[in-house]
């Protein structure tokens, strides 16, 4: 199989994996956090940091007009973060995650389900929780800070100037970061 050498750069839409996907998960997160709910600007205000979903780019660039501005100014890529957060909210309230009362938007009556692994099938669907995504994004911040000191760590001991009591402390944190 031959590829072009920018080909996973071309949007390419097709059947996607069953369950919420991480945009709608991150938007119900969002909602679950306000019980008084968010206006559409106050949405777009939290979502425009950290914003990394390229493929609303490049979505957005196949419905190109004569009016759509350059691919890389900033008024392209708001609009296709507004876009792109639009048809999500829409098909959020539509599914019964997100309701829409007098311009504000608030959780619904339906949880999103999500696909997890499980031994007995390749995936299943299970109700999406708010509160243990941000567990689990805490244990992941968790494992990322202990492998970076670990590797820091690790440098220590293999210098050769580092010897004696300063020598064995090193080896006894990386020891116990590493559960030795």
């Amino acid at each position: 199989m031959t590829t072009t050498p920018h080909e996973d750069l071309v949007f390419q839409s097709g059947r996607r994996p069953a369950g919420a996907g991480v945009f709608v998960q991150q938007l119900y997160v969002l909602l679950a956090e306000r019980p008084d709910g968010l206006e559409r600007q106050e949405i777009d205000t939290t979502l425009r940091d950290g914003w990394r979903a390229t493929d609303a780019y490049r979505r957005y660039e196949l419905g190109r007009t004569q009016k759509t501005p350059p691919y890389d100014s900033e008024q392209f890529k708001e609009r296709a973060r507004h876009v792109y957060t639009s048809e999500k909210l829409r098909g959020m309230v539509k599914a019964g995650f997100a309701r829409l009362e007098d311009g504000r938007y608030y959780v619904g009556a339906r949880v999103p389900r999500v696909s997890t692994p499980c031994p007995a099938r390749r995936r299943h669907l299970v109700a999406f929780d708010a509160g243990m995504r941000e567990l689990e994004r805490q244990r992941n911040e968790d494992f990322v800070r202990r492998e970076h000191v670990k590797s820091e760590l690790l440098l220590g001991l293999n210098d050769r100037a580092v010897k004696g009591k300063a020598r064995k402390l090193i080896q006894l944190a990386h020891d116990y970061l590493s559960g030795r």
